[in-house]
C-alpha cells in the first residue's frame, strides 16, 4: 500500500471518529444559550418580596398599581389574612430593587442592639421571614439604626409593639416585638437613639428583637447594610 493511500485511509478515518465530537461541541453551545437566564450565575435583577402594612381594603388598588398586579391577586398571595384590619401585613412577590443603600460613612448604620442573631432573612419553614432575629432578654434598650423619623409607632398584629422609623429616600427600619415605646409618631431620633424596648409581644416564641430594612417598601436583607460581624454592636443600656 503506498503512502498515498494511506494517507487517504487516514484522513477518512480520523474524520469519521471527530465529527461526532463536533457535533456534540455544537449540541453543548446550543443548550448553553437556550439555557434560561435565572440560574445562580445570572446578571439580571433580583426577585424580592415586599411587606407592606395597611390599614384598609381601600389601599389594595394602590399597592396593585405599585407592583403591578391586581387586588385579587394581593388577596390569593395571602391566603392567611381573611380580613384587612389597620397593621395588617401583606407580602406581595414581585418588584425589583433598582437602587442600593449605601453602608458608607455618610448613610453609617449601627445595630439597634447587642445579641446573637437567631433567624436570618429569608425562606424559614415555608414562610419568607422579613427581618433579622435578634436574640435578647427582655428590658434591652432598642435604638435606631440610623437618624430619622418615627413614621408608626403602636400595638400591630404579629408584630406586637412596634416603632417604624423613615430615614427618607425610601429607607425605612422596623423594630418589632418590644415591651415599651419610648417615642411617638412624628418624632425626629438619632442614630444610636433608644425608641423602644426589648420584649416579647405579638406572635413570637420568645423574647427577642425583629429588625427589618425596608427600601421602598420593599425588605432587604440587613446583614446588606449593618456592620459586618457576627454579633450585634455592644451598646450600653
Amino acid at each position: 500500500m503506498n503512502t498515498e493511500r494511506r494517507r487517504r485511509i487516514w484522513e477518512r478515518g480520523a474524520a469519521f471518529i471527530l465529527m461526532p465530537v463536533f457535533a456534540l461541541i455544537a449540541l453543548g453551545l446550543m443548550l448553553s444559550l437556550a439555557k434560561p437566564g435565572y440560574s445562580q450565575t445570572s446578571a439580571g435583577p433580583d426577585v424580592s418580596f415586599s411587606i407592606v402594612t395597611v390599614d384598609s381594603p381601600r389601599e389594595l388598588p394602590l399597592l396593585a398599581e405599585r407592583y403591578h398586579t391586581t387586588a385579587e391577586q394581593i388577596l390569593r398571595e395571602n391566603p392567611r389574612v381573611k380580613m384587612i384590619r389597620p397593621g395588617t401585613n401583606l407580602t406581595i412577590k414581585e418588584n425589583y430593587l433598582e437602587q442600593e443603600v449605601s453602608r458608607g460613612s455618610t448613610s453609617s448604620w449601627v445595630w439597634p442592639l447587642s445579641g446573637p442573631v437567631s433567624s436570618a432573612y429569608g425562606q424559614r419553614e415555608g414562610d419568607f421571614h422579613h427581618g433579622l432575629d435578634i436574640a435578647v432578654p427582655p428590658g434591652i434598650t432598642v435604638r435606631a439604626a440610623r437618624p430619622g423619623r418615627v413614621s408608626k409607632a403602636g400595638r400591630f398584629p404579629i408584630y406586637g409593639l412596634t416603632v417604624l422609623v423613615d430615614h427618607g429616600n425610601g429607607v425605612q427600619t422596623l423594630y418589632a416585638h418590644n415591651s415599651k415605646l419610648k417615642v411617638k409618631v412624628g418624632d425626629s431620633v438619632e442614630k444610636g437613639e433608644g425608641i423602644a424596648v426589648s420584649g416579647n409581644t405579638g406572635k413570637t416564641t420568645g423574647p427577642h428583637l425583629h429588625f427589618e430594612v425596608r427600601l421602598s417598601g420593599q425588605t432587604i436583607d440587613p446583614l446588606k447594610v449593618l456592620p459586618k460581624q457576627l454579633l450585634a454592636s455592644a451598646v450600653s443600656n
